[in-house]
């Protein structure tokens, strides 16, 4: 799944969505909780991105902690699964996990998205 993340990060320009969360981490840390309040999307996927603010403004750079959220996602199946179900059913659910198309394009947008799979 690392690679796909990886060969999809940079693939494609920001799209109006991205906008908007480049905006709003570039904003104060008060300002983003404050407008937080009537946006109907929680405050912590932004809380969690605006440190990558002080990297340089690449889309890969930006889209990289949705890709951590999706890995996380995997890693949570493979590792958790197994406590409650056969060792096997874990390691084949993180892989149908890894490979799904809507979860590589969640961990290559830079929205909640992710982190809600998480």
């Amino acid at each position: 799944m690392a690679g796909l993340l990886a060969l999809h990060l940079d693939r494609w320009s920001l799209w109006g969505d991205e906008v908007f969360t480049w905006g709003v981490i570039h904003r104060d840390l008060n300002v983003i909780v404050a407008s937080a309040a009537g946006d109907r999307h929680p405050p912590l996927y932004y809380l969690v991105v605006a440190p990558f603010r002080v990297l340089p403004d690449r889309d890969w750079i930006l889209r990289l902690p949705s890709a951590l959220a999706a890995l996380g996602a995997v890693l949570l199946v493979r590792w958790g699964v197994p406590r409650f179900l056969d060792e096997r059913i874990g390691i084949r659910a993180a892989w149908v996990l890894a490979v799904s198309p809507v979860v590589v394009l969640f961990g290559v947008t830079a929205r909640m998205y992710a982190f809600l799979l998480l």
